[in-house]
């Protein structure tokens, strides 16, 4: 818990490319260098564009005034100056329907968030939408948020940007100003105010944090377990439990485990990675750079972003062989702590995904999230919304089967071929959001 508040409270919230996050990579190298871990060093990869929050602004003007609650978006550009325009209900993201519309000039546009979710996740037609709609003069994007009390931070971002500045000004709107303005545009013309401040710099470069803890020696001929998670965090909270819980858990881990006498069969990395909020990209470059050399290696890739609610079980992502050999040990080990329920659910929404893909074992911590979603992105994501007894049962679970993990006579289960992988994808309703997004080849 020492080490959680000194990462929020101090260091605070921790975008990638900016300089809380380069002082949250060096406070994390030292905290592994404390931890008693060797190799302790920086693997780098570049992002195109750092980015900087700033205010944002806008107000009805017409048929009535009221300021409104806004926020921008990750990676949204600023405004030019302060626009001032009419607003247009968007419904339909098609290509056609967007090209062949020539109302979107010089408009802000109101995402109909109630309509596009009726087929299923838009994000993929919405990046596609973007540049088109800047192509047709729009000026910027509100984009509704669903959260009680017009409270922001839940769509802090929309989409895999992977760090690209997005084609317009994008700001999140509260969500009884989205319905307010949603009655106003049934009774007739609805203009308003919008400025966004918000700054952008780069090509960057991004350090993820790795250490490790080494094997007994070559009785598993250079096999290694991997447990990570991401050190980046959005900027409206200090990234408390999103993920400076995780992050804690990965720093305790290795101080524990090496305190013990015993040394597992395999070498153990731990991974604090930069990136996530924008895509994964820190885990990504990670696989890319090992693919080659010793990613076959590699048993295990344990991950932990879901905050510190109760200890709950692990989520597999498709990994059914997985299941079937793990839930013995979960059954064994963590059964007094509650944690033995698995989940196959497939989803690509952490730094697991990287690893799942080239065909690794993953395994995932799931805590009960009954009360995650109400600080998760947003500004009440503070160090005071950590209870200390579930973060501490998650991290001796985190612990347990890390070691476990490093310490079997033979891994869990084998590496999965891309094959495999994409029969495994196909079973899940991602399989044409990460086509279409470039996130998955067949």
């Amino acid at each position: 818990m020492e080490t959680l508040q000194e990462l929020a409270d101090t260091i605070g919230p921790r975008v990638t490319g900016s300089s809380a996050y380069n002082r949250a990579a060096d406070w994390g190298a030292e905290q592994f260098r404390a931890a008693g871990l060797s190799n302790v060093h920086f693997e780098s990869f570049t992002i195109p564009n750092g980015w900087e929050r700033g205010p944002a602004q806008a107000s009805l003007v017409a048929p009535i005034e009221r300021i409104l609650h806004v926020e921008p978006v990750g990676w949204s550009p600023a405004t030019p100056e302060d626009l001032r325009a009419s607003v247009i209900l968007l419904s339909d993201l098609s290509a056609d329907s967007i090209l062949k519309n020539p109302n979107f000039r010089d408009r802000i546009l109101l995402l109909d968030v109630e309509r596009l979710q009726q087929g299923g996740d838009y994000t993929p037609a919405l990046m596609s939408a973007l540049p088109l709609l800047a192509k047709q003069g729009a000026r910027a994007l509100l984009f509704p948020d669903a959260v009680p009390n017009n409270v922001l931070g839940d769509s802090a971002d929309i989409g895999y940007v992977l760090a690209r500045v997005l084609p317009l000004p994008c700001v999140e709107l509260g969500m009884e100003d989205n319905l307010l303005i949603r009655r106003l545009l049934v009774k007739g013309d609805v203009r308003l105010t919008l400025r966004v401040d918000t700054k952008v710099r780069g090509p960057l470069e991004i350090r993820n944090v790795i250490g490790e803890l080494p094997g007994r020696g070559s009785e598993n001929s250079g096999e290694w377990v991997m447990l990570g998670a991401h050190l980046d965090s959005w900027d409206l909270g200090t990234g408390a439990q999103d993920n400076g819980s995780g992050t804690a858990m990965v720093i305790e881990t290795a101080r524990v485990l090496h305190s013990l006498d015993q040394r597992p069969r395999r070498t153990i990395r731990f991974a604090l990675w930069g990136g996530e909020e924008a895509g994964l990209m820190g885990s990504t470059a990670y696989v890319a750079s090992h693919r080659a050399t010793d990613l076959v290696k590699c048993t295990m890739l344990i991950n932990t972003d879901d905050g510190t609610g109760h200890p709950w079980g692990w989520k597999l992502h498709g990994r059914t062989d997985v299941r079937d050999a793990f839930q013995p040990i979960a059954d064994e080990l963590l059964r007094d702590y509650g944690a033995t329920n698995l989940s196959t659910d497939f989803s690509y929404d952490t730094d697991h995904g990287p690893f799942l893909l080239e065909g690794v074992p993953v395994l995932d911590l799931l805590p009960n999230e009954l009360h995650y979603n109400e600080i998760h992105h947003k500004a009440s994501d503070t160090f005071d919304k950590v209870d200390p007894v579930d973060a501490k049962a998650d991290t001796a679970v985190v612990a347990m089967i890390t070691f476990t993990m490093a310490e079997l006579p033979k891994p869990i289960a084998p590496h999965i071929d891309h094959q495999a992988v994409d029969a495994m994808l196909k079973k899940t309703s991602l399989y044409g959001y990460m086509k279409a997004l470039g996130l998955w080849k067949p």
